[in-house]
């Protein structure tokens, strides 16, 4: 017989997994990872470069910094943002990868995927 602990009042891992990938399930955020991946960037700095407002960055940063996806540092005015873990970014760049290969298996890479790769100003490795 196994012997059962009281688990009921932590989060099972797969739900706080579940719960952290959908911080990714929008196109702007996983864009914004793909910027910052490299070095932290400032607000203003990622609206220009995604060409969004800098109250829709904000929304997004603030979603992906509650769940623990970007870290923010304040420098006087200015709030700069880096990944929390470099981990996230390579999961992803997997995901992104695995998805391209089974897009290729089927001849669809060109037909139905641009390639709206981020430019971070650094290598497309994971460093």
């Amino acid at each position: 017989m196994h012997n059962k602990k009281d688990h009921s009042d932590k989060i099972p891992l797969f739900d706080l997994h579940a719960q952290f990938c959908r911080v990714f399930a929008d196109s702007k955020r996983l864009q914004i990872l793909w910027l910052i991946k490299s070095g932290e960037r400032s607000v203003s700095e990622i609206a220009e470069t995604l060409g969004l407002s800098l109250s829709n960055v904000s929304q997004h940063l603030r979603i992906m910094r509650d769940r623990g996806a970007i870290r923010p540092r304040r420098d006087g005015r200015h709030v700069y943002y880096r990944i929390a873990n470099q981990k996230f970014v390579e999961g992803s760049a997997l995901v992104r990868e695995g998805l391209l290969e089974e897009l290729a298996k089927r001849g669809q890479v060109s037909d139905q995927v641009s390639d709206d790769q981020v430019s971070d100003g650094g290598s497309d490795g994971y460093e």
